[in-house]
């Protein structure tokens, strides 16, 4: 049976790439969230079961979740493809 060797450098994209899903699932964590507020800002409006400030903060606050996500989903990306390119220049390969 043939040997399987494997760089260093596929080790590093490796583990870029399992850094890279735990960053999606948190950004689709963090977005099934503000859905699900929106869907609640719906009923409200919907049925009157808040007051209109109410509504406006929890608007605010699915606006907020949506930008949040979106910078850290970002951050988290960049980060790691920062680490990623510093760990292989610094390997020489």
């Amino acid at each position: 049976m043939p040997e399987i060797r494997a760089t260093r450098s596929l080790g590093v994209a490796i583990g870029l790439v399992i850094q890279i899903i735990v960053a999606v699932c948190v950004f689709l964590a963090i977005g099934l969230a503000a859905v699900i507020l929106s869907f609640a800002i719906d009923i409200c409006e919907i049925h009157k079961l808040a007051p209109p400030w109410v509504i406006l903060g929890m608007k605010a606050l699915e606006t907020m979740l949506w930008i949040v996500d979106v910078v850290c989903c970002v951050l988290f990306v960049l980060k790691e493809a920062q680490v990623f390119t510093i760990t292989l220049l610094k390997r020489g390969e």
